[in-house]
């Protein structure tokens, strides 16, 4: 509802939103250092800025899905099989154990997003996707 009103009222909704996420990583800082917690190592601070770093990716690839025809609905239901792409690479390149439950629940969770997505390579053509012949490009931009 607030994100509305400030469009609405012409407010730089973005940078406030940027200006937000800076003060309140100041502000958890701030805190961690009164508390007497030390300030992380440097390797620590190179995965910290890499997970910033995609997670910000994650975000626009989401945002310029919709944009460029995707449903919303389809890009959040896509985005959350991040856990079972993150599950399976870790199965793949660390060696964590898969035990058959968990590769129920990735089979599960991928069959779910799917068939919330509906792609028309499955589902066939959708009279409500012919406007927009980019939906698939979308679609898997949200996956990444």
């Amino acid at each position: 509802v607030a994100s509305k009103v400030l469009m609405r009222g012409g407010w730089p909704y973005y940078y406030l939103g940027a200006g937000n996420l800076i003060f309140l990583g100041l502000a958890f800082s701030v805190a961690r250092r009164m508390r007497g917690e030390r300030l992380p190592h440097l390797w620590e601070v190179k995965w910290i800025t890499t997970r910033a770093l995609l997670g910000s990716v994650n975000l626009l690839l989401a945002v310029y899905a919709v944009q460029i025809g995707s449903a919303a609905g389809d890009v959040a239901a896509l985005m959350s099989i991040n856990v079972v792409v993150a599950a399976l690479l870790a199965h793949f390149l660390l060696g964590e154990r898969l035990r058959c439950i968990h590769s129920l629940a990735l089979v599960c969770s991928f069959a779910g997003s799917v068939l919330i997505a509906q792609p028309n390579f499955i589902f066939g053509d959708d009279a409500a996707d012919a406007g927009a012949p980019d939906v698939w490009v979308g679609n898997c931009l949200a996956v990444l």
